[in-house]
């Protein structure tokens, strides 16, 4: 899960955590060491992935998460086919999900769930999608 892949990638200083939004969406709250692509358009992706990665092992983890789970599909299929990466992660249902599971835990002020005390990874402004 991201928690796992954040405080792995943090520990072991290898892999990454892509923000596969666009530059509008991630200025208002990305997560916790994610690296956005900043663009502007899903179609300037695949230039900008070529240069994220570049260097990186093959066998690094690649952990990779948008709004709602659609673009990471395309994005996941394009490191794994196109860039040859082996260990590429989607966060499932993007940030929307996230949003679902930390509202349920009562984290960053959502719901009553059962763990109050655990912090989110979410840095930035509410998440808000209508």
């Amino acid at each position: 899960d991201l928690r796992d892949a954040a405080a792995t990638s943090k520990k072991e200083k290898k892999g990454i955590l892509l923000d596969c939004r666009n530059a509008y969406e991630s200025d208002v709250g990305t997560f916790a060491d994610a690296v956005p692509l900043g663009t502007d358009s899903f179609s300037e992706s695949w230039d900008v992935l070529k240069d994220k990665v570049e260097g990186m092992d093959k066998s690094e983890p690649v952990r990779i998460f948008c709004t709602g789970g659609i673009r990471c599909v395309k994005v996941g299929a394009y490191l794994k086919q196109e860039l040859g990466f082996e260990d590429v992660r989607r966060l499932e249902h993007g940030i929307v999900g996230y949003e679902r599971w930390s509202k349920k835990l009562g984290m960053a002020g959502h719901g009553d769930g059962s763990d109050k005390n655990a912090e989110s990874l979410w840095r930035g402004g509410e998440i808000f999608f209508f």
